[in-house]
Formats: C-alpha cells, sequence, structure tokens
C-alpha cells in the first residue's frame, strides 16, 4: 500500500510523544526513523523530518508554532483532528489507515521541498556561470595583448570545469606551406616544468589535431583507454617524463566568425576539489571526474567567445603591421629626396653621425619598443602632413609640456628621439649617450 516516492531516497526521522497509539505501526514502515520527543528543544540538534502531533504532546509542548519554529527545514506537522496550523490532520485516535495516508502524503510533499530548493540552488548556479561567462567575454573582448588573452583563457575555463591542467593550440599558416599546429601554451596546477612553443604536422594522428581537422568535440574519460580502430592516439612522452597521469580529456574546436578553424582548447583531469594536487597516480585515479553535462557546454561557450577574442587581436595586429608598412614605405619615399636624414625613424636605415644642434641639453634615458613605435609613428605623421616640418624641427623653442599643444608635443618626442639616435650610431639598442657635464640637465 505505502510506497517510497522515487525523487527522495533518503530516510526520514519521524517524531512522535509517548502518548501516540499507533507509534508501533510506523516502525513497522520502511523508509522511516522514529524518535521520541517531549519538547520542541530537542528538535533543535535534529535533523528535518516529520512530527506527529497529539494532543496530549501539544498541550505540554506549547502549541504548534513551537515545534515549527524548533524544527529544520523542510518540516511537516501531522496533527490530531481538532489541532490548528498543522500541515495534515488526522481522526482522534489516530486510525491506523488515516495515518498511512498522511505519512505519505507529507513524505511527498517533503520530496517536492527539498526538489525544489536543489532546482533553485541549480538554476542560481546557472545564472552565476552566464554572468561569469559574459563578464568573461568582455574581458577577453578587451584584452589585445595575444599572450596575456591565451592565458586568461586557459586559467578561466580551468577555474569554471575545477581542472587540473589545459593546453591551447592554433594553427600556424604560413605562405602557401601546409599548415601547422602550434602548441602555443599549456598550465599545470600540479607539475612544474619548462614549456616551449612546439610545432606538430596538422593531420587526425594526434587528439588536437583530429579536432583541428575534423571540427569535432572529443570528450574522453580515460585519454589510456582507447580503442585500437579509433584514428588518433594519446602522446604519453609528457607523463611519462614528469610522472604525471593524465586521464579525462575535453578537447574543443574553436572558429571564429566565419566558422573558420583557428585553433583547439584542451582541459585535462576535472577534479572533485580544487585544492587537490594530482602528484601521483592513486591521486589522480581517485579524485579526476569526466567532463559531463553543462561543464561541457559552458567550456564550448567559452572555446567560442575565445576564437573571436583571438581572431579580432590577430586582426589587429596584421592591421597594425600592414599601417606601418605603409607609412614606413611613403617616409622613405620621402627621406629619400634628402639623404642626410635618411633611417632616423626607419628600422635598419643608417644615421647621420653629425653633432646634435638641438638648442637643448638631453638627458640619457632607455626606450622600450612600445615607446619607440609610438615615436616613430608620431613623426611619421608629422612628416607625411606636414612636408615643411623637417626643415624646421629643430628650431622651435622648449616650453613647458603642460602648455604645448598635440603637435608640439608630438614634435618634442620627435626631436628627443632623433637627438638620441644621433649621438650614437647604436641606436636604441646600443649604450645610452653621454654629455659632458656642462650640458647635462639636472
Amino acid at each position: 500500500m505505502f510506497q517510497q516516492t522515487p525523487d527522495f531516497k533518503l530516510t526520514l526521522k519521524v517524531y512522535h510523544g509517548r502518548d501516540l497509539p499507533t507509534r508501533d505501526l510506523v516502525r513497522k514502515i520502511g523508509g522511516f526513523s522514529l524518535r521520541e520527543v517531549s519538547h520542541p528543544d530537542q528538535l533543535l540538534e535534529e535533523d528535518s523530518g516529520i512530527l506527529l502531533l497529539d494532543s496530549a504532546l501539544r498541550e505540554r509542548s506549547g502549541g504548534v508554532s513551537a515545534w515549527r519554529t524548533a524544527g529544520k527545514w523542510p518540516f511537516l506537522i501531522i496533527g490530531e483532528d481538532g489541532i490548528e496550523h498543522a500541515d495534515f490532520l488526522v481522526p482522534k485516535g489516530w486510525p491506523a489507515n488515516f495515518t498511512l495516508k498522511a505519512l505519505e502524503g507529507a513524505r511527498r510533499e517533503i520530496s517536492l521541498l527539498v526538489h525544489r530548493k536543489l532546482l533553485n540552488e541549480e538554476l542560481d548556479s546557472e545564472h552565476q556561470k552566464l554572468y561569469q561567462l559574459t563578464t568573461i567575454g568582455l574581458a577577453l573582448s578587451a584584452e589585445r595583448d595575444l599572450d596575456r588573452l591565451l592565458a586568461k583563457i586557459l586559467s578561466e575555463g580551468r577555474r569554471w570545469a575545477c581542472c587540473d591542467a589545459a593546453s591551447l593550440f592554433l594553427i600556424e599558416k604560413k605562405d602557401n606551406k601546409q599548415p601547422n599546429l602550434l602548441f602555443k601554451l599549456t598550465q599545470n596546477d600540479s607539475v612544474n616544468f619548462s614549456f616551449e612553443e612546439k610545432c606538430f604536422p596538422l593531420n587526425k594522428m594526434s587528439i588536437a589535431g583530429y579536432v583541428a581537422v575534423t571540427g569535432e568535440t572529443l570528450n574522453l574519460s580515460d585519454v589510456y583507454d582507447l580503442s585500437a580502430r579509433l584514428p588518433y592516439r594519446f602522446n604519453p612522452s609528457f607523463d611519462k617524463g614528469s610522472g604525471y597521469r593524465t586521464r579525462s580529456m575535453l578537447t574543443i574546436p574553436m572558429k571564429n566568425h566565419n566558422q573558420e578553424m583557428i585553433g583547439v582548447l584542451q582541459f585535462i583531469n576535472r577534479k572533485s576539489s580544487s585544492d587537490i594536487q594530482l602528484k601521483n597516480r592513486e591521486i589522480t585515479e581517485k579524485n579526476t571526474l569526466s567532463f559531463k553535462g553543462r561543464v561541457v557546454h559552458l567550456l564550448e561557450a567559452l572555446a567560442s567567445q575565445a576564437a573571436v577574442a583571438i581572431g579580432n587581436t590577430l586582426l589587429v595586429d596584421q592591421i597594425q603591421d600592414l599601417f606601418e608598412g605603409f607609412v614606413t614605405a611613403s617616409v622613405r619615399a620621402i627621406e629619400a629626396r634628402d639623404p642626410s636624414t635618411w633611417g632616423p625613424f626607419l628600422p635598419g636605415g643608417r644615421y647621420d653621425r653629425r653633432p646634435c644642434t638641438c638648442p637643448f641639453p638631453l638627458r640619457p634615458c632607455p626606450f622600450r619598443q612600445s615607446a619607440v613605435r609610438e615615436f616613430r609613428d608620431q613623426g611619421n605623421s608629422l612628416r607625411l602632413s606636414s612636408p615643411r616640418f623637417r626643415e624646421g624641427w629643430c628650431q622651435g623653442t622648449r616650453t613647458r609640456q603642460t602648455k604645448e599643444t598635440t603637435q608640439s608635443r608630438a614634435q618634442h618626442s620627435l626631436v628627443s628621439l632623433h637627438a638620441l639616435q644621433r649621438t650614437t650610431p647604436a641606436g636604441l639598442h646600443g649604450a645610452p649617450p653621454r654629455f659632458p657635464a656642462s650640458q647635462r640637465e639636472e
């Protein structure tokens, strides 16, 4: 007659008073654990469950509200007829059939409450993950440095899926040659090792190569348990050299907005806890999990966003190189008219060794490559826009930087770099120039 609902498999506790007439009947029902109580304070250290509240127990304890406050959620009360605010009522005397039906209804109600709570927690977790996915997407789209971008992709993906390691491969295309698979970056929480970029032939023999060629996602629970009929194989060289144990692996293709393959993301050894380090084979086999369900979908979404971000970054770099090539060609044509000024802003150009004729002393200082590019871009842009600027750039007077216009600041930077390059043939990559004490700026 009485069947346990399939949604709730835990044993429920049933609390009752000493005068309950049907307690012996309840003991015979499976799935319940009986506990005799006499005061609500006894529930403070107990688990959730069902209270069978008879009239005698209510009179000794002070009513329904005291028990409901003390009970842990989910907590339901089956009361005798005449007891107000109970969740279920049975006739006086607690007839067996009514008591069993009330217990069945209470168990189903608790099962639904627990199920709803779990669904709400899962929904909150999904909302949090979607928010994180959106936040990471914005961060990836704003990053313009390729190395930092790739490192952020791996670290965020490993944090989401609680992975011990991850690797990233890019498809490298050179002219009309056969494309290669470039092993660009890897991360590992359990093993420290030196990493160098490597190129592999782009074919189906490796796991990453197979994903890059076919565009299929591979979800492997154990890379050492692959069928011999599969076209790809796992390369155990890293495991043999480091003592690491690779087990579960999720390999995802990265495609840009044109559905062109640009690389592969590989997540390795999903762990039961982020605090665990997989130092040996036993720990790995005990604490690694396979990639399932929503984790796979979230990592695929991350791979899609990462592909677009990588494509945008590479495109920006290509546009920058194209622009620099155009500006360099234009400046070469302009400089060719005056051999004495050839080369100050061209890579590999010869430097004029005549003494600097700047009207003010300059302080020696090193320049980063980004600063050199900025100086060169400013100088080239001014030269292209104002041909007369070259004739009079060294005749201006020095003013305070806070009062300079945009063009004056660019001219000042150009003069500083030009004077620094003219002072030493080694240019920016050589030793900094030295000035007599009388010419140094204090």
